[in-house]
Formats: C-alpha cells, sequence, structure tokens
C-alpha cells in the first residue's frame, strides 16, 4: 500500500515538472516573436561604438610618508622634563623633553680624576725608565758592563794565546826543515865526531894485528853506535814536538773561537737588553698618551650639553612611550610623523606588473570616508617577493592627503590600464571559442533564420564589453546564446 503511495506522488512530481518546462517555453516562444528573433535559444545583440576603460585594483592601507623616531641623544638618562604631549603639534627645533644630567656629570668628574692620578704615575714609570736607559748606556760607552769586558777580555787573551802556538810551531817546523833544530843539531854532530874517531882509530891500527885492532876499535864503535841511537832518539823525540805544539795550535784556536763566540753572546745580550730598556721607555710614554682620555672626556661633556631633545621635522607627536622620572628606552622617545602626504604599500601581481609604472596616476578610493583621491606610484621593488608559491612585487603609492584622512584606513587602489573611447563593442557573452583559441559569434544566416559563425578578432576587455577590432561593423546583429541554467526550478 505505501508503495503505491510512493510511486502516485513520483508521477505527479513529473506531471508536474512536464507542465513548467511547457509553460517556460511557451513563455520564451512568446518572448522571441515579440522580440522579432525566430531563432529559439538565442538573444538578439547590436554591435555599437562605447568607451573601454580597464584597470587593476588593489587593497592598501594608508600610511605616512615621512615618520620619524626621536632617540635619546645618550643611553642611561632619564626624563628631567616633559614639554609635549601625544598629539601636540610641533615644528622641527621644538624642544621636547629635557634629560637629567646628574650621570654625566659624575661621570665627567670621575674622568678628570683618573686622568689626573694617570698623569702622576705615567711621570714616574718615564723618569724610571728613562734613567734605567740612560745608565745602561753609559755603562756599556765607559766599558762597564762586566760580562761585556769580560768577554772582550777572553777573546784578547786567546788571541795572543793563539798566535803564540802557530809561531812555536811554525818556528820548530822551519827548523826541522833545515835540520837546525837543537835536538838534531846536537845528536847530528855527535854522529859525525864519533864517526870521524872511528876512522882515525880504524887508520892507526891499519897495520896492527887483529887483537890488537879490535881492542883499541872497540871504544870508537861503541861511542859512534850511540850517537846514532841518540840521532834516531832525537828525531822521534822532534816528531812528538812538533805534534805536540800542532795540538797547542789546535786548542788554542778552539779556544779564540770559542771566546768570540761568548762575545757575539754577550754583544746580542747587550742589544736585547738596550731594547728592552727602550721599549720600557717607549711603553711608559705610550701608557703617558692621555689623547684617548681627552677625547673621551670631551665626548662626556658633548654629551653634558646635548640633553635637550628636539623634534627634528614638523609634525604631529603620534606616540610618546614615555613619563618623567623614566630611563630613555631603545625604542624612542617619541615619533613625530608628518600627515600632509601620506602613502600606501600594495602588492602587484607578477600578471599585474606590464601595467604598472613608476609615476603612474592612480586613483585612490576610501570607502570609510567616502572620497578619492588622486596619486601616483613612487616606487615598484626590482625583486619579486615570493609568498606561498605566489609571486609580488612590493610597490608605493604616494597621494596628497587632506585633515580627513588616518593612517591606517584601509583603501583600494585602481590603476588604469587601458582608456579606449569610442570603440566597436559587443558584449563577452556574445563571445565564443574554437578548439583552437579563436573567437567567433554566432550570426543569422542569409534566409535570416539560420544560425552561422563568424570569426572576429578581439581586443580589449574590461569585463563586460570586448573591443571588436575584425569581423563585425556597428549596427550588425549578433546571437547572444541563453543561459537556461539561470532561474531553472526544480520541482521535488
Amino acid at each position: 500500500m505505501e508503495k503505491k503511495k510512493n510511486g502516485q506522488k513520483k508521477k505527479r512530481r513529473w506531471i508536474k515538472f512536464v507542465v513548467i518546462i511547457l509553460i517556460l517555453l511557451v513563455i520564451l516562444f512568446l518572448f522571441f516573436r515579440r522580440s522579432g528573433n525566430t531563432t529559439f535559444g538565442f538573444t538578439n545583440e547590436v554591435a555599437e561604438k562605447r568607451d573601454i576603460h580597464t584597470t587593476h585594483s588593489f587593497s592598501g592601507s594608508i600610511a605616512p610618508v615621512t615618520e620619524e623616531v626621536v632617540q635619546s641623544p645618550q643611553t642611561g638618562l632619564k626624563v628631567k622634563n616633559l614639554l609635549v604631549e601625544e598629539g601636540d603639534t610641533v615644528k622641527a627645533g621644538d624642544v621636547l623633553m629635557v634629560m637629567d644630567t646628574t650621570t654625566l656629570e659624575e661621570a665627567v668628574k670621575e674622568k678628570e680624576a683618573a686622568m689626573a692620578s694617570a698623569e702622576k704615575v705615567s711621570s714616574v714609570a718615564i723618569r724610571q725608565a728613562s734613567n734605567n736607559l740612560n745608565t745602561y748606556q753609559q755603562n756599556l760607552a765607559e766599558n762597564l758592563d762586566a760580562q761585556m769586558l769580560a768577554s772582550q777580555q777572553a777573546v784578547d787573551a786567546s788571541y795572543t794565546a793563539l798566535i803564540n802556538a802557530e809561531k812555536a810551531f811554525n818556528n820548530e817546523v822551519t827548523l826541522n826543515n833545515k835540520g837546525l833544530s837543537a835536538s838534531i843539531l846536537s845528536t847530528t854532530t855527535a854522529v859525525q865526531s864519533s864517526y870521524n874517531a872511528l876512522k882515525n882509530t880504524e887508520a892507526t891500527v891499519a897495520n896492527a894485528d887483529k887483537a890488537t885492532a879490535d881492542k883499541a876499535l872497540e871504544s870508537p864503535r861503541l861511542a859512534y853506535n850511540q850517537a846514532l841511537q841518540n840521532y834516531e832518539a832525537a828525531k822521534l823525540n822532534e816528531e812528538n814536538t812538533l805534534t805536540t805544539l800542532y795540538d797547542n795550535v789546535v786548542t788554542a784556536q778552539n779556544s779564540y773561537l770559542n771566546a768570540l763566540d761568548n762575545y757575539r753572546a754577550a754583544m746580542k745580550t747587550s742589544d736585547l737588553q738596550m731594547k728592552n730598556y727602550q721599549f720600557a721607555l717607549e711603553s711608559a710614554r705610550a701608557q703617558a698618551d692621555t689623547t684617548l682620555s681627552e677625547l673621551q672626556l670631551a665626548d662626556l661633556k658633548r654629551q653634558l650639553g646635548d640633553c635637550t631633545v628636539t623634534a627634528p621635522i614638523d609634525g604631529v607627536v603620534t606616540a610618546l612611550p614615555v613619563k618623567v622620572g623614566d630611563v630613555a628606552a631603545v625604542a624612542g622617545l617619541a615619533t613625530i610623523t608628518q600627515f600632509k602626504d601620506m602613502k600606501i604599500d600594495i602588492k602587484i601581481n607578477e600578471y599585474d606588473i606590464l601595467g604598472a609604472e613608476e609615476g603612474k596616476d592612480v586613483t585612490i578610493i576610501v570607502d570609510a570616508l567616502n572620497k578619492t583621491y588622486e596619486g601616483k606610484i613612487k616606487k615598484i621593488a626590482k625583486v619579486a617577493t615570493v609568498e606561498a608559491g605566489v609571486s609580488y612585487f612590493k610597490s608605493e603609492v604616494e597621494f596628497l592627503a587632506d585633515e580627513d584622512t588616518r593612517s591606517g584606513m584601509s583603501v583600494e587602489v585602481k590603476l588604469p590600464i587601458y582608456d579606449l573611447e569610442n570603440v566597436l563593442t559587443i558584449s563577452n557573452k556574445a563571445i565564443q571559442t574554437e578548439k583552437d583559441g579563436s573567437a567567433y559569434v554566432n550570426v543569422y544566416g542569409a534566409d535570416g533564420k539560420s544560425v552561422e559563425k563568424k570569426s572576429i578578432v578581439c581586443g580589449v576587455s574590461d569585463g563586460m564589453y570586448t573591443e571588436i577590432k575584425e569581423g563585425l561593423k556597428e549596427g550588425d546583429t549578433v546571437l547572444v546564446p541563453m543561459d537556461f541554467s539561470q532561474g531553472m526550478v526544480v520541482v521535488e
């Protein structure tokens, strides 16, 4: 039973739907017939001339072009007197507040006392370092430096010893080469004498018998042999003497070289000591230099005379975050704003940048005031900013404000792109697009009833109407497809 009821309801819905469709078709037929259009699904439109104006629209908020934060002339100072209030109008040079100078006055006194004390200490240090240097230089000049004197005497003594050793060795070598050495000479003489004695004895006993001759020659032969032995011993002794004298020369040379090394070391030590005394004097003089302290003192005195805070520009005190007794804040003591020239920061999309140029006129709409102002694009960034994959160029618009404008108000900036007058146009609804992107419109065929396509060349569009550059002339009729989705009623 229930299924039957549901079926009847659905049937009634379909009947209503069909009736409504028939009614709509009748209405459309009567409409087209009254308007003279006998082609179903289209409305007529005539190509006509009109003005087309296109703009880019940007949103932003008003901000002052000139705004300066007044900083404290010195950090750490307290506000002593406050001469303005927030909202006051001031001129450049007007006194805004006076700072407390107590801290600076104490700093000046401390610096002056420190400089006086440092001057006394430095004077004593310079005198002491100068005396040390002069005394050492005098000792060197008078050869009273103990180490230098000892090393010089050692060089002189070792040099004399070397000369004597070389002389003794050379003399002995000369005598030895000539055979004039005392030991050699005496032994040579003894050999010759004993030899002569032996020969004389041999001549004397030449006619004697053998026994007598042998007995007579025994003593001379012994003497001669002994002389020969003494000669050989003298030669060996002479070689030993030469070796000893040569060793003495080598030893003397080493002693002399060591003495020279010691002397040079003493010289280096002396030079180093001299440089140490000179450096001590230079350091004392450098520490006595008061240039930096004088500059610091001058800066403190300058700060002491610069404790009056004045307005840097004409304008209005828009922020005054301090009160009497507050220490000067890093963020600033006050903010002075000029409201005559105002600016608007906007973001120009990368696809709109070709129509934007610095110096180009714009229209500024302030909805809150129901006013319109004229302005110019002052700056356009050369480098795009990218956020969430979208690129835009930061830009600044300036305009001459009036007493109604307020910083922070939201505005709309309109940038004219095209300004065409008296050009042939049709509505955007009449323009159709082929798959290849070319544009066309529907027109009546030669019989006045059929529909044909006609290619056109489009120009600028303002969103409702489009300029037609080719394909139509003024007064031509085009067919605009109807949008049946508008006003369609669905019956439940």
